[in-house]
């Protein structure tokens, strides 16, 4: 599940896997994630650099600022 919220000029995305099975965020969506954009994780993330894909482990949410 993925969803945004904006307020004034603030925007964030929220990636959630509410699943038992590994889940990828596919690079289609058109967004770089930074890990200095991420607000909120549950998981410990390992990607250092900005990406455009990677997998949610089960039960895995993360929030960016965008």
């Amino acid at each position: 599940m993925a969803y945004s919220r904006t307020l004034n000029e603030e925007k964030v995305v929220v990636l959630v896997n509410l699943s038992v099975h590994p889940a990828k965020v596919e690079k289609d969506i058109g967004l770089t994630f930074d890990n200095k954009q991420l607000l909120l994780n549950n998981y410990m993330v390992h990607e250092k650099e900005p990406v455009r894909e990677f997998t949610l482990r089960p039960y895995e949410a993360r929030v960016y600022r965008i």
